[in-house]
This record gives C-alpha cells, structure tokens and sequence, in this order.
C-alpha cells in the first residue's frame, strides 16, 4: 500500500516460484488463472491509495484449493485428470476474499 512494490510484481512473483517448485510430484497448485490474476493486478494497482486502504487484502495473491469453487475455473479436488466444467460462481469465502481484495492465482 506504500508503493514500494506492486500487485503486478507480487502476482508475477508468485506465479513465478509455483512455475519453479510446482512439479508433478508435489502438485500443490493444480489450476492457474495466470491471465485474470494478472489482469486482475493491474486493476488493483491502479486503484488509488485511499481506495487501496479500503480493501485490507489489496494486490495479495493466494491460491484456494481447487475443490473450492472459483469462477470460471474447474474444480478438480487435486486430481488434474478429475477437472470438471469451470464453476459458473464462486464459493462465499472466494468471494469475502476477493472483496477484501485478494487476488486469486489458482
């Protein structure tokens, strides 16, 4: 909230390390939402700093367990070969969490 690093660069970080360490062995991050975390991103840093001070989690990224609903992304319960359609909604505590403006990597 300082500015002394953006929500682009935290996304882009996290998403960066899951590339790094996430192999097939460990699988912790099933399904990434690169494109919309970093989209989403960009919003957020472009939000202004007293908007930014309302949203406690602003530019936070996180990952939910897939077997939570997300929007638009499939839930698999760990099983990338059990993905089902994209949910059409989200679960209540994405949505409490992307209202407090934490971003959702996956």
């Amino acid at each position: 909230q300082n500015g002394e690093t953006t929500s682009r660069d935290l996304v882009q970080a996290a998403l960066s390390r899951i590339s790094e360490i996430d192999t097939e062995l460990i699988n912790a991050v099933v399904v990434l939402d690169s494109e919309r975390a970093l989209a989403k991103s960009v919003e957020i840093d472009n939000l202004s700093s007293a908007d930014k001070q309302k949203l406690p989690l602003a530019g936070v990224p996180i990952t939910v367990k897939e077997h939570i609903n997300v929007e638009g992304l499939p839930s698999t319960a760990g099983d990338p070969n059990a993905c089902s359609d994209p949910s059409t909604s989200s679960a209540p505590v994405v949505l409490a969490l992307q209202s407090a403006g934490a971003i959702i990597i996956g």
